[in-house]
């Protein structure tokens, strides 16, 4: 699914593969139809007001144990827009960045089941860095902003999760 096909009209997709245009608020796809959802530095562009709505769709769209994979931009390193000339927050092309504790939140509004931290190119499904992953992120939340941007630079450019209907 995306609001535009980018592909140029050139074929070679695989055969179980479909692009689903649309206009990125009502999705005309059934439910429980979806295996995989996945969506690369998108949702720091989405309204806040906009946030629940779109986690609400993919979960209706996602099979029972689906999975939707995300990558955007961390609120620790940020702002990852054209505001990080001018401000300290996202406000330009980004309506807001997240951390893994305000994803999980949101995660948990939209009724998902489960949600793992994604590092170093795989999804991480015990507990212990996930554990530690929040740990480290909340603890790092209470050091003044420019400390915190610093240190945490290396270990959070982006929340990248998957998260299972």
């Amino acid at each position: 699914m995306d609001i535009s096909d980018q592909t140029g009209g050139k074929g070679g997709a695989p055969a179980n593969f479909q692009l689903v245009c649309y206009d990125g608020y009502a999705l005309d796809v059934p439910d429980d139809f979806v295996d995989v959802v996945f969506s690369y530095q998108f949702l720091g562009h989405l309204h806040p007001e906009d946030i629940d709505g779109h986690f609400q769709m993919v979960r209706r769209i996602l099979k029972p144990g689906g999975a939707y994979i995300f990558d955007t931009p961390h609120a620790y390193t940020g702002p990852h827009d054209i505001s990080v000339y001018f401000s300290d927050t996202p406000q330009g092309f980004h309506f807001q960045e997240w951390t893994f504790g305000a994803m999980s939140r949101v995660l948990d509004r939209a009724g998902f089941s489960g949600w793992f931290v994604y590092r170093r190119g795989r999804p991480r499904f015990g507990w212990t860095l996930n554990f530690l992953t929040y740990a480290v992120e909340w603890l790092l939340g209470l050091l003044p902003r420019r400390l915190r941007k610093k240190l945490s630079a290396p270990l959070f450019a982006s929340v990248t999760m998957l998260v299972r209907k």
